[in-house]
Protein backbone atom coordinates (compact mmCIF):
# COMPACT_ATOMS: atom_id res chain seq x y z
CA UNK A 1 0.00 0.00 0.00
CA UNK A 2 1.35 3.94 -1.00
CA UNK A 3 0.04 7.25 -0.32
CA UNK A 4 -0.14 8.46 -3.65
CA UNK A 5 -3.89 9.32 -3.04
CA UNK A 6 -3.11 11.43 -0.16
CA UNK A 7 -0.81 12.75 -2.49
CA UNK A 8 -2.76 13.44 -4.93
CA UNK A 9 -5.02 15.32 -2.59
CA UNK A 10 -2.14 17.50 -1.84
CA UNK A 11 -0.96 18.10 -5.08
CA UNK A 12 -4.53 19.02 -5.84
CA UNK A 13 -5.30 20.91 -2.94
CA UNK A 14 -2.09 23.28 -4.02
CA UNK A 15 -3.07 22.92 -7.67
CA UNK A 16 -6.56 24.39 -6.43
CA UNK A 17 -4.77 27.09 -4.42
CA UNK A 18 -3.22 28.61 -6.89
CA UNK A 19 -6.15 29.78 -8.64
CA UNK A 20 -6.88 32.11 -5.18
CA UNK A 21 -11.08 32.81 -5.50
CA UNK A 22 -11.65 31.83 -8.79
CA UNK A 23 -11.76 33.85 -12.38
CA UNK A 24 -14.76 35.69 -10.78
CA UNK A 25 -12.68 36.85 -7.62
CA UNK A 26 -9.80 37.71 -9.77
CA UNK A 27 -11.63 39.74 -12.26
CA UNK A 28 -13.13 42.10 -9.42
CA UNK A 29 -9.63 42.23 -7.87
CA UNK A 30 -8.17 43.61 -11.42
CA UNK A 31 -11.34 45.73 -11.93
CA UNK A 32 -10.19 47.84 -9.17
CA UNK A 33 -6.93 48.07 -10.56
CA UNK A 34 -4.99 46.04 -8.30
CA UNK A 35 -2.69 43.08 -8.77
CA UNK A 36 -3.27 39.05 -7.21
CA UNK A 37 -1.19 38.20 -4.14
CA UNK A 38 0.52 35.99 -6.24
CA UNK A 39 1.07 38.37 -8.91
CA UNK A 40 2.08 40.60 -5.80
CA UNK A 41 4.83 38.13 -5.14
CA UNK A 42 6.38 37.59 -8.06
CA UNK A 43 7.27 41.29 -8.57
CA UNK A 44 8.39 41.44 -5.22
CA UNK A 45 10.92 38.52 -5.03
CA UNK A 46 14.11 37.27 -6.85
CA UNK A 47 12.28 35.04 -10.30
CA UNK A 48 11.83 31.59 -8.72
CA UNK A 49 12.99 32.10 -5.40
CA UNK A 50 9.45 32.04 -3.72
CA UNK A 51 9.27 28.50 -1.39
CA UNK A 52 5.63 28.52 -0.18
CA UNK A 53 4.76 27.43 3.33
CA UNK A 54 1.19 26.06 4.45
CA UNK A 55 0.39 25.40 1.01
CA UNK A 56 -2.71 22.87 1.57
CA UNK A 57 -4.08 25.12 4.28
CA UNK A 58 -7.84 25.74 3.66
CA UNK A 59 -11.46 24.46 3.89
CA UNK A 60 -11.38 20.97 2.35
CA UNK A 61 -14.65 19.10 1.98
CA UNK A 62 -15.03 15.02 1.92
CA UNK A 63 -17.60 12.77 0.78
CA UNK A 64 -18.48 9.81 2.56
CA UNK A 65 -16.03 7.78 1.04
CA UNK A 66 -12.99 10.04 2.26
CA UNK A 67 -12.47 11.95 -1.56
CA UNK A 68 -11.55 15.28 -1.80
CA UNK A 69 -14.76 16.89 -3.83
CA UNK A 70 -13.95 20.56 -2.48
CA UNK A 71 -12.13 22.89 -1.42
CA UNK A 72 -11.39 26.50 -0.45
CA UNK A 73 -8.12 27.98 -0.03
CA UNK A 74 -7.00 29.91 2.89
CA UNK A 75 -7.01 33.64 1.82
CA UNK A 76 -3.74 34.44 2.86
CA UNK A 77 -0.43 33.08 0.83
CA UNK A 78 2.81 32.58 3.04
CA UNK A 79 6.36 31.57 2.84
CA UNK A 80 9.97 32.10 2.01
CA UNK A 81 11.69 33.66 -0.48
CA UNK A 82 14.68 36.15 -1.74
CA UNK A 83 15.88 39.43 -2.48
CA UNK A 84 18.94 40.47 -4.41
CA UNK A 85 19.90 36.60 -3.09
CA UNK A 86 19.09 38.02 0.36
CA UNK A 87 16.34 35.65 2.41
CA UNK A 88 12.85 37.12 3.68
CA UNK A 89 9.79 35.85 4.60
CA UNK A 90 6.26 37.44 3.38
CA UNK A 91 2.67 36.88 3.81
CA UNK A 92 0.09 38.36 1.33
CA UNK A 93 -3.20 39.01 1.74
CA UNK A 94 -5.70 37.71 -0.90
CA UNK A 95 -8.60 39.65 -1.33
CA UNK A 96 -10.07 37.42 -3.64
CA UNK A 97 -10.85 35.39 -0.88
CA UNK A 98 -13.72 36.58 1.08
CA UNK A 99 -11.97 40.26 1.00
CA UNK A 100 -8.91 39.32 2.99
CA UNK A 101 -10.93 38.81 5.99
CA UNK A 102 -10.16 37.13 9.26
CA UNK A 103 -10.44 32.88 8.76
CA UNK A 104 -8.77 30.33 10.85
CA UNK A 105 -6.71 28.77 7.98
CA UNK A 106 -5.41 31.96 7.07
CA UNK A 107 -4.78 32.91 10.38
CA UNK A 108 -2.52 29.91 10.94
CA UNK A 109 -0.32 31.23 8.60
CA UNK A 110 0.62 33.65 10.65
CA UNK A 111 3.49 31.16 12.43
CA UNK A 112 5.88 32.53 9.56
CA UNK A 113 6.09 35.80 11.92
CA UNK A 114 7.38 33.41 14.49
CA UNK A 115 9.31 31.51 11.49
CA UNK A 116 10.76 34.69 10.14
CA UNK A 117 11.83 35.79 13.96
CA UNK A 118 13.22 32.38 14.29
CA UNK A 119 15.56 32.11 10.90
CA UNK A 120 16.51 36.01 12.35
CA UNK A 121 15.36 37.38 8.39
CA UNK A 122 13.17 40.24 7.35
CA UNK A 123 9.48 39.94 8.04
CA UNK A 124 7.31 41.52 4.50
CA UNK A 125 3.33 42.14 5.24
CA UNK A 126 1.95 42.65 1.30
CA UNK A 127 -2.08 43.89 3.29
CA UNK A 128 -5.38 43.72 1.69
CA UNK A 129 -8.46 42.81 3.81
CA UNK A 130 -10.76 43.44 5.93
CA UNK A 131 -9.40 42.61 9.52
CA UNK A 132 -12.02 40.74 11.51
CA UNK A 133 -15.67 39.45 10.16
CA UNK A 134 -19.26 38.98 11.42
CA UNK A 135 -18.84 35.69 9.45
CA UNK A 136 -16.34 33.90 12.06
CA UNK A 137 -19.14 33.99 14.53
CA UNK A 138 -22.35 33.41 12.07
CA UNK A 139 -20.23 30.40 9.56
CA UNK A 140 -20.75 29.98 6.27
CA UNK A 141 -24.72 29.70 6.61
CA UNK A 142 -25.22 33.34 8.25
CA UNK A 143 -28.37 34.66 9.92
CA UNK A 144 -30.31 36.37 7.19
CA UNK A 145 -29.76 32.26 5.50
CA UNK A 146 -26.95 33.80 2.52
CA UNK A 147 -24.87 31.50 1.95
CA UNK A 148 -21.33 31.63 2.78
CA UNK A 149 -18.01 32.03 0.33
CA UNK A 150 -17.94 29.54 -2.20
CA UNK A 151 -15.10 26.78 -2.91
CA UNK A 152 -13.21 25.21 -5.73
CA UNK A 153 -14.79 22.28 -6.81
CA UNK A 154 -12.70 19.13 -7.58
CA UNK A 155 -14.90 17.54 -10.08
CA UNK A 156 -15.07 20.65 -11.91
CA UNK A 157 -11.83 23.16 -12.64
CA UNK A 158 -14.47 25.86 -13.74
CA UNK A 159 -15.93 28.70 -11.59
CA UNK A 160 -16.44 27.50 -7.65
CA UNK A 161 -19.39 25.80 -6.18
CA UNK A 162 -21.39 26.93 -3.35
CA UNK A 163 -20.95 24.06 -0.46
CA UNK A 164 -23.90 21.66 1.16
CA UNK A 165 -23.14 21.22 4.29
CA UNK A 166 -22.94 23.40 7.39
CA UNK A 167 -20.39 24.10 9.41
CA UNK A 168 -20.74 23.00 13.29
CA UNK A 169 -22.62 20.57 15.01
CA UNK A 170 -26.14 20.09 17.13
CA UNK A 171 -25.45 21.70 20.47
CA UNK A 172 -22.20 23.41 19.70
CA UNK A 173 -24.18 26.67 18.08
CA UNK A 174 -21.81 28.77 20.13
CA UNK A 175 -18.75 27.52 18.84
CA UNK A 176 -18.64 27.43 15.26
CA UNK A 177 -16.43 25.11 13.86
CA UNK A 178 -15.20 23.38 10.62
CA UNK A 179 -14.59 20.02 11.64
CA UNK A 180 -11.43 19.47 9.23
CA UNK A 181 -9.75 23.02 11.04
CA UNK A 182 -10.95 22.98 14.42
CA UNK A 183 -12.26 25.86 16.02
CA UNK A 184 -12.32 29.41 15.01
CA UNK A 185 -10.08 31.67 16.68
CA UNK A 186 -11.82 34.25 18.70
CA UNK A 187 -9.73 36.97 18.31
CA UNK A 188 -7.06 37.26 15.13
CA UNK A 189 -3.03 37.18 16.37
CA UNK A 190 -1.33 39.94 14.95
CA UNK A 191 0.45 40.89 18.61
CA UNK A 192 3.91 39.11 16.83
CA UNK A 193 4.57 41.13 13.96
CA UNK A 194 3.51 43.66 16.54
CA UNK A 195 6.48 43.29 18.95
CA UNK A 196 9.02 42.62 15.96
CA UNK A 197 8.83 46.47 15.22
CA UNK A 198 8.23 47.89 18.60
CA UNK A 199 10.73 49.41 20.88
CA UNK A 200 11.85 45.99 23.27
CA UNK A 201 13.56 43.36 23.06
CA UNK A 202 11.76 41.59 20.56
CA UNK A 203 12.62 43.95 17.62
CA UNK A 204 15.24 41.72 16.14
CA UNK A 205 14.34 41.55 12.58
CA UNK A 206 13.15 44.37 10.21
CA UNK A 207 9.43 44.77 9.08
CA UNK A 208 8.11 45.85 6.27
CA UNK A 209 4.56 46.34 4.74
CA UNK A 210 2.72 47.29 1.90
CA UNK A 211 -0.71 48.59 2.02
CA UNK A 212 -2.24 47.61 -1.37
CA UNK A 213 -5.94 47.39 -0.90
CA UNK A 214 -8.74 48.84 1.23
CA UNK A 215 -6.96 47.69 5.00
CA UNK A 216 -9.18 47.90 8.19
CA UNK A 217 -9.19 46.55 12.18
CA UNK A 218 -6.14 44.07 12.94
CA UNK A 219 -4.76 43.95 9.28
CA UNK A 220 -4.63 48.23 9.77
CA UNK A 221 -2.54 47.95 12.78
CA UNK A 222 -0.53 45.59 11.45
CA UNK A 223 0.72 48.32 8.61
CA UNK A 224 0.71 51.22 11.02
CA UNK A 225 3.25 48.87 13.58
CA UNK A 226 6.34 48.37 10.96
CA UNK A 227 10.09 49.57 10.74
CA UNK A 228 8.59 50.73 7.33
CA UNK A 229 5.39 50.67 5.44
CA UNK A 230 3.67 52.19 2.34
CA UNK A 231 0.56 52.40 0.30
CA UNK A 232 -0.61 53.11 -2.93
CA UNK A 233 -1.74 56.27 -4.12
CA UNK A 234 -5.45 55.76 -6.00
CA UNK A 235 -6.16 52.26 -4.94
CA UNK A 236 -5.56 51.73 -1.38
CA UNK A 237 -7.13 52.71 2.26
CA UNK A 238 -6.46 52.35 5.57
CA UNK A 239 -8.64 52.57 8.74
CA UNK A 240 -9.45 51.14 11.75
CA UNK A 241 -13.23 50.25 10.64
CA UNK A 242 -14.69 50.97 7.29
CA UNK A 243 -17.43 52.81 6.10
CA UNK A 244 -20.29 50.51 7.36
CA UNK A 245 -18.75 50.18 10.90
CA UNK A 246 -18.66 54.22 10.74
CA UNK A 247 -21.89 55.10 9.79
CA UNK A 248 -23.50 52.78 12.48
CA UNK A 249 -21.40 54.47 15.07
CA UNK A 250 -21.20 57.90 14.28
CA UNK A 251 -23.96 58.03 11.80
CA UNK A 252 -22.01 59.74 9.13
CA UNK A 253 -22.00 58.43 5.22
CA UNK A 254 -18.36 59.11 4.25
CA UNK A 255 -16.23 56.78 1.36
CA UNK A 256 -13.46 54.66 1.92
CA UNK A 257 -10.98 56.47 0.16
CA UNK A 258 -12.16 59.89 1.78
CA UNK A 259 -12.20 58.19 5.15
CA UNK A 260 -8.39 56.83 5.06
CA UNK A 261 -6.01 57.81 1.77
CA UNK A 262 -2.70 58.52 1.56
CA UNK A 263 -3.53 62.20 2.20
CA UNK A 264 -4.32 61.50 5.50
CA UNK A 265 -2.04 58.66 6.63
CA UNK A 266 1.51 59.99 4.73
CA UNK A 267 0.63 63.63 5.12
CA UNK A 268 -1.25 64.33 8.23
CA UNK A 269 -0.92 61.37 10.42
CA UNK A 270 2.25 59.98 9.89
CA UNK A 271 0.71 56.40 10.17
CA UNK A 272 2.12 55.73 7.05
CA UNK A 273 5.64 56.34 5.94
CA UNK A 274 5.91 56.48 1.97
CA UNK A 275 3.52 56.56 -1.13
CA UNK A 276 4.00 54.65 -4.57
CA UNK A 277 2.52 55.69 -7.45
CA UNK A 278 1.45 51.76 -8.44
CA UNK A 279 2.17 48.84 -6.96
CA UNK A 280 4.96 47.71 -8.77
CA UNK A 281 6.39 50.72 -6.81
CA UNK A 282 5.36 49.87 -3.46
CA UNK A 283 7.04 46.34 -3.71
CA UNK A 284 10.13 48.63 -5.34
CA UNK A 285 10.29 50.56 -2.11
CA UNK A 286 10.30 47.61 0.20
CA UNK A 287 13.25 46.37 -2.09
CA UNK A 288 15.19 49.37 -1.41
CA UNK A 289 14.43 49.92 1.47
CA UNK A 290 15.10 46.55 3.10
CA UNK A 291 18.51 46.83 0.64
CA UNK A 292 20.20 49.48 3.28
CA UNK A 293 19.20 47.16 6.73
CA UNK A 294 20.82 43.63 8.33
CA UNK A 295 18.70 41.28 8.02
CA UNK A 296 18.64 41.26 12.08
CA UNK A 297 20.10 42.99 14.80
CA UNK A 298 23.16 39.83 15.32
CA UNK A 299 24.69 40.98 11.85
CA UNK A 300 25.89 44.43 10.42
CA UNK A 301 24.27 46.45 7.46
CA UNK A 302 25.67 45.14 4.17
CA UNK A 303 27.89 47.57 2.97
CA UNK A 304 27.57 47.73 -1.24
CA UNK A 305 30.59 47.89 -3.60
CA UNK A 306 31.74 51.38 -3.51
CA UNK A 307 31.58 53.24 -7.13
CA UNK A 308 32.19 56.84 -5.96
CA UNK A 309 35.43 58.62 -4.91
CA UNK A 310 35.78 58.91 -1.12
CA UNK A 311 37.65 62.06 -1.17
CA UNK A 312 35.36 63.43 -3.73
CA UNK A 313 35.19 67.73 -2.57
CA UNK A 314 32.51 69.81 -3.96
CA UNK A 315 33.08 73.34 -4.99
CA UNK A 316 29.25 73.98 -4.50
CA UNK A 317 29.53 73.45 -1.02
CA UNK A 318 31.44 76.14 -0.13
CA UNK A 319 28.85 78.69 -1.49
CA UNK A 320 25.71 76.92 -0.21
CA UNK A 321 25.56 78.35 2.37
CA UNK A 322 23.93 81.82 1.94
CA UNK A 323 25.08 85.08 4.15
CA UNK A 324 21.75 86.55 4.27
CA UNK A 325 20.77 84.23 7.03
CA UNK A 326 16.33 84.91 5.79
CA UNK A 327 17.34 83.02 2.60
CA UNK A 328 16.88 79.11 2.23
CA UNK A 329 18.61 76.30 -0.03
CA UNK A 330 17.66 73.16 -1.40
CA UNK A 331 18.74 70.66 1.34
CA UNK A 332 18.58 67.72 -0.71
CA UNK A 333 20.68 69.10 -3.39
CA UNK A 334 23.11 69.58 -0.55
CA UNK A 335 22.87 65.92 0.45
CA UNK A 336 23.60 64.46 -2.88
CA UNK A 337 27.10 66.76 -2.53
CA UNK A 338 28.31 64.66 0.72
CA UNK A 339 26.72 61.27 0.10
CA UNK A 340 27.60 58.01 -2.40
CA UNK A 341 26.14 59.20 -5.90
CA UNK A 342 22.43 58.07 -6.18
CA UNK A 343 22.32 56.68 -3.03
CA UNK A 344 19.37 57.81 -1.41
CA UNK A 345 16.11 56.19 -0.64
CA UNK A 346 14.05 59.17 1.86
CA UNK A 347 11.82 58.00 4.38
CA UNK A 348 8.44 59.85 4.97
CA UNK A 349 9.16 62.98 2.56
CA UNK A 350 5.34 63.95 2.96
CA UNK A 351 5.21 63.93 6.90
CA UNK A 352 7.27 66.53 9.07
CA UNK A 353 8.51 68.05 6.10
CA UNK A 354 10.84 71.13 8.06
CA UNK A 355 13.17 67.57 9.08
CA UNK A 356 14.50 65.41 6.14
CA UNK A 357 15.30 61.69 6.82
CA UNK A 358 17.31 59.43 4.18
CA UNK A 359 18.75 56.15 4.09
CA UNK A 360 21.56 56.64 2.07
CA UNK A 361 25.48 54.96 1.68
CA UNK A 362 29.10 56.59 2.19
CA UNK A 363 31.84 54.85 0.46
CA UNK A 364 29.13 51.92 0.29
CA UNK A 365 28.17 51.72 3.92
CA UNK A 366 24.48 52.26 4.98
CA UNK A 367 23.95 55.19 6.81
CA UNK A 368 20.87 57.18 8.44
CA UNK A 369 20.52 60.76 7.54
CA UNK A 370 18.78 63.94 8.93
CA UNK A 371 18.51 66.84 7.93
CA UNK A 372 16.73 69.94 8.56
CA UNK A 373 14.68 71.85 5.54
CA UNK A 374 15.07 75.37 5.88
CA UNK A 375 12.57 75.84 3.03
CA UNK A 376 9.38 74.12 5.58
CA UNK A 377 8.72 76.73 8.45
CA UNK A 378 12.23 77.75 8.27
CA UNK A 379 13.76 74.83 9.60
CA UNK A 380 11.95 74.55 13.02
CA UNK A 381 10.95 71.24 14.62
CA UNK A 382 7.16 71.32 14.46
CA UNK A 383 5.67 68.64 16.11
CA UNK A 384 5.58 66.13 13.41
CA UNK A 385 9.14 66.70 12.77
CA UNK A 386 9.89 65.76 15.89
CA UNK A 387 7.51 62.55 15.76
CA UNK A 388 9.66 61.65 12.39
CA UNK A 389 12.87 61.97 14.20
CA UNK A 390 11.93 59.99 17.29
CA UNK A 391 10.96 57.20 15.10
CA UNK A 392 13.73 57.77 12.23
CA UNK A 393 16.73 57.50 15.45
CA UNK A 394 15.01 54.54 17.03
CA UNK A 395 14.95 52.03 13.62
CA UNK A 396 18.47 53.52 12.65
CA UNK A 397 20.13 52.70 16.31
CA UNK A 398 18.05 49.10 16.30
CA UNK A 399 19.69 48.23 13.00
CA UNK A 400 22.82 49.67 13.72
CA UNK A 401 23.34 52.35 11.38
CA UNK A 402 25.07 55.08 12.23
CA UNK A 403 23.49 58.45 12.01
CA UNK A 404 24.48 61.62 10.13
CA UNK A 405 22.99 64.36 10.99
CA UNK A 406 23.17 68.14 9.00
CA UNK A 407 21.69 70.58 11.38
CA UNK A 408 20.29 73.80 10.53
CA UNK A 409 17.80 74.39 13.00
CA UNK A 410 16.64 77.27 14.69
CA UNK A 411 14.68 76.09 17.48
CA UNK A 412 11.47 74.51 17.88
CA UNK A 413 8.10 75.74 16.34
CA UNK A 414 6.37 78.31 18.18
CA UNK A 415 2.71 80.08 18.03
CA UNK A 416 -0.37 78.97 19.33
CA UNK A 417 -0.92 75.92 16.58
CA UNK A 418 2.32 74.32 17.87
CA UNK A 419 1.31 74.51 21.38
CA UNK A 420 -1.70 73.04 20.80
CA UNK A 421 -0.05 69.88 19.11
CA UNK A 422 1.84 69.09 22.29
CA UNK A 423 4.99 70.45 20.27
CA UNK A 424 7.04 70.44 23.71
CA UNK A 425 6.36 66.93 24.43
CA UNK A 426 7.10 65.71 21.03
CA UNK A 427 10.42 67.77 21.31
CA UNK A 428 11.75 66.09 24.50
CA UNK A 429 11.06 62.50 23.35
CA UNK A 430 13.25 63.26 20.26
CA UNK A 431 15.65 64.26 22.05
CA UNK A 432 15.00 61.46 23.99
CA UNK A 433 15.34 59.31 21.35
CA UNK A 434 18.64 60.63 20.56
CA UNK A 435 20.45 60.23 23.71
CA UNK A 436 19.54 56.97 24.32
CA UNK A 437 20.98 55.95 20.97
CA UNK A 438 23.99 54.13 21.55
CA UNK A 439 24.88 53.94 17.64
CA UNK A 440 27.96 56.36 16.45
CA UNK A 441 26.47 59.76 15.83
CA UNK A 442 27.61 62.73 13.48
CA UNK A 443 26.60 66.21 13.75
CA UNK A 444 27.78 68.75 10.80
CA UNK A 445 26.92 72.23 12.22
CA UNK A 446 25.83 73.80 9.08
CA UNK A 447 24.42 77.13 10.59
CA UNK A 448 21.96 77.47 12.95
CA UNK A 449 21.90 75.62 16.21
CA UNK A 450 19.90 76.96 18.65
CA UNK A 451 17.31 76.55 21.79
CA UNK A 452 16.70 73.31 23.15
CA UNK A 453 16.28 71.76 19.25
CA UNK A 454 20.52 71.54 20.02
CA UNK A 455 19.26 68.19 21.45
CA UNK A 456 19.59 66.77 18.21
CA UNK A 457 23.23 66.83 18.15
CA UNK A 458 24.61 63.97 20.09
CA UNK A 459 26.90 64.64 22.98
CA UNK A 460 28.43 62.70 25.63
CA UNK A 461 29.59 59.08 26.21
CA UNK A 462 29.83 57.13 22.57
CA UNK A 463 31.31 57.89 19.47
CA UNK A 464 29.37 61.22 18.66
CA UNK A 465 31.63 63.72 16.89
CA UNK A 466 30.49 67.19 15.83
CA UNK A 467 31.97 69.16 12.94
CA UNK A 468 30.91 72.31 12.21
CA UNK A 469 31.42 74.77 8.59
CA UNK A 470 32.40 78.49 9.47
CA UNK A 471 29.11 79.11 8.81
CA UNK A 472 27.41 77.78 11.75
CA UNK A 473 26.11 79.73 14.98
CA UNK A 474 24.14 79.00 18.30
CA UNK A 475 22.72 80.35 21.31
CA UNK A 476 19.40 79.74 23.06
CA UNK A 477 17.49 81.88 20.56
CA UNK A 478 17.96 83.48 17.48
CA UNK A 479 18.63 86.91 17.85
CA UNK A 480 16.25 87.86 15.72
CA UNK A 481 13.68 86.56 17.42
CA UNK A 482 14.72 87.84 20.94
CA UNK A 483 16.63 90.83 20.39
CA UNK A 484 12.95 92.96 20.31
CA UNK A 485 11.92 91.40 23.77
CA UNK A 486 15.65 91.83 25.21
CA UNK A 487 15.95 95.72 24.22
CA UNK A 488 13.23 96.58 23.60
CA UNK A 489 13.51 99.68 25.63
CA UNK A 490 16.63 100.90 23.97
CA UNK A 491 15.42 100.14 20.52
CA UNK A 492 12.17 102.47 20.95
CA UNK A 493 14.04 104.80 22.75
CA UNK A 494 16.71 105.21 19.24
CA UNK A 495 16.02 107.64 16.99
CA UNK A 496 15.99 104.94 14.66
CA UNK A 497 14.50 102.26 15.85
CA UNK A 498 15.16 100.17 13.03
CA UNK A 499 18.56 100.63 12.53
CA UNK A 500 19.10 99.98 16.39
CA UNK A 501 17.80 96.30 15.90
CA UNK A 502 19.91 95.47 12.84
CA UNK A 503 22.62 96.65 14.58
CA UNK A 504 22.04 95.30 17.73
CA UNK A 505 21.26 91.77 15.79
CA UNK A 506 24.12 92.02 13.92
CA UNK A 507 26.19 92.33 16.91
CA UNK A 508 24.70 89.41 18.63
CA UNK A 509 25.13 87.47 15.30
CA UNK A 510 28.46 87.98 15.17
CA UNK A 511 28.56 86.80 18.65
CA UNK A 512 27.12 83.69 18.14
CA UNK A 513 29.24 82.84 15.70
CA UNK A 514 31.45 79.18 15.40
CA UNK A 515 34.29 81.29 14.80
CA UNK A 516 33.94 83.20 17.75
CA UNK A 517 33.13 80.09 19.69
CA UNK A 518 35.19 77.26 18.20
CA UNK A 519 33.90 74.84 21.68
CA UNK A 520 30.62 74.90 20.01
CA UNK A 521 32.77 71.51 17.67
CA UNK A 522 35.46 69.08 18.00
CA UNK A 523 36.57 71.10 14.95
CA UNK A 524 35.82 73.79 12.11
CA UNK A 525 36.04 72.29 8.34
CA UNK A 526 36.13 74.06 4.99
CA UNK A 527 32.55 72.42 3.45
CA UNK A 528 34.20 71.27 0.81
CA UNK A 529 35.65 68.56 3.08
CA UNK A 530 32.72 67.11 4.05
CA UNK A 531 32.80 64.12 2.47
CA UNK A 532 35.90 62.85 3.36
CA UNK A 533 34.81 63.58 7.02
CA UNK A 534 31.90 61.49 6.32
CA UNK A 535 33.80 58.40 5.17
CA UNK A 536 36.66 58.94 7.84
CA UNK A 537 33.62 58.75 10.15
CA UNK A 538 31.88 55.82 8.48
CA UNK A 539 34.51 53.51 8.59
CA UNK A 540 35.78 54.53 12.38
CA UNK A 541 31.63 53.64 12.93
CA UNK A 542 32.17 49.78 11.49
CA UNK A 543 34.47 48.74 14.60
CA UNK A 544 31.85 50.35 17.39
CA UNK A 545 28.61 49.00 15.81
CA UNK A 546 30.56 45.30 15.50
CA UNK A 547 30.83 45.45 19.38
CA UNK A 548 27.13 46.47 19.72
CA UNK A 549 24.93 43.62 17.75
CA UNK A 550 22.15 42.83 19.18
CA UNK A 551 18.82 43.65 20.23
CA UNK A 552 18.67 47.13 21.94
CA UNK A 553 16.71 47.30 25.13
CA UNK A 554 15.20 50.63 26.39
CA UNK A 555 14.25 50.78 29.64
CA UNK A 556 11.25 53.16 31.39
CA UNK A 557 9.02 55.56 28.95
CA UNK A 558 9.14 58.60 27.34
CA UNK A 559 7.83 61.89 27.71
Amino acid sequence: MTWQKELDDLALKRELGRRMGGAEGIARQRAQRRLTVRERVDLLVDPGSFQEQFSSMGDAEYDEAGNLVGFRPANTIAGFAAIDGRPVALRGDDFSIRGGSSDSAGAGKRRIEQQAMDRRIPLILLLDGAGGSVREVAGPQNPSGETGPARHAVADLGPPIVPVREWGTPGQADVPRRPDVGPLPTLPRYDLAAQLAAGNELAQIPVATAVLGSCAGWIAIAAADAHFSVMVKETSELFVAGPPLVKQAVNLDIHKHELGNYEIHAKQTGVIHNVAEDEADALHQIRAFLSYLPPNVWQLPPRAEPRDDPNRREEALGTVIPRNRRRTYDIRKLIGLVVDQDSTFEIQPLFGRALVTMLARVDGFPVALIANDPRQDGGAQTAAACQKFERFVDVADTFHLPVIYLCDVPGFMIGPEAEKQGTIRWALRANKAVSEASVPYLTILMRRFYGVAVGGSKRGPGFNPRYAWPSAESGSLPAAGGVMAAYRRIIEAAPDPEAMRVEIEDRLNALASVMRRPQLADEIIDPRDTRPVLVEFVRAAQQVIASQLGPKLRVGMRP
